[in-house]
């Protein structure tokens, strides 16, 4: 798969949360990341945000760092489920540090 190929496929994978994350109320933005990655910023209720990203390798969308934190690309519409609770509901904690998994992760992103 090229490299052009798996940027479209991310792309359109972010696009159908998006879809489904908008159509739950939840305000969301797409955006590239400092490195030039196509993510997603899901506001809470606060106006706090967590940023969503695509790990194809894995076929996940990640939001986070802990195991919860993250589910599969195949399920658009239970991960926007999933989000949408925790950002109408409880929102995303102050003090709670969203972990950068692509640290750990990183050379599966190049």
């Amino acid at each position: 798969m090229s490299e052009a190929e798996a940027r479209r496929q991310i792309e359109t994978c972010l696009a159908e949360l998006h879809r489904h994350l908008e159509g739950l109320g939840v305000t969301v933005t797409p955006i590239r990341d400092e490195e030039g990655r196509a993510c997603l910023e899901v506001y809470d209720r606060y106006a706090r945000r967590r940023r969503v990203q695509v790990f194809a390798q894995f076929f996940w969308f990640v939001w986070g760092a802990d195991h919860d934190e993250r589910g599969s690309v195949f399920q658009p519409a239970q991960i926007a489920e999933r989000l949408a609770r925790l950002a109408l509901g409880p929102g995303w904690l102050p003090e709670q540090d969203p972990g950068d998994l692509t640290r750990a992760l990183r050379r599966f992103l190049r």
